[in-house]
């Protein structure tokens, strides 16, 4: 089990910002910018392909408002997704940063 599999079954804590039936929304544990937060979907997906093609319409359409949830609140950020085999985690995620990112 991934930790972020155990941040969603909330037994590990991680600081919510937003949830619905399909997503959540946490603030990055290792910032690298002025806001750094991780969008997740509740199912395990490895990479973007395997979440279009197997998620359902309810859950692609929930995600994707999370995702458009958060950049409302922020102006100048980039959305990344890291999947498969060039993520730390295998489990697709986006992360929403701020342009100030400090490498």
């Amino acid at each position: 089990m991934t930790i972020f599999e155990k941040i969603i079954k909330k037994e590990v804590a991680a600081d919510f910002l937003y949830e619905n039936e399909s997503a959540v929304i946490i603030n990055d544990k290792f910032p690298q910018a002025n806001f750094h937060f991780l969008v997740l979907p509740k199912k395990k997906y490895i990479n973007l392909q395997e979440f279009l093609n197997k998620a359902d319409e309810k859950e692609i359409l929930e995600f994707f408002d999370a995702v458009k949830f958060q950049l409302n609140k922020f102006k100048n950020a980039k959305i990344m997704f890291n999947c498969g085999e060039y993520a730390e985690i295998e489990y697709m995620h986006c992360h929403i940063i701020s342009n100030d990112e400090v490498v």
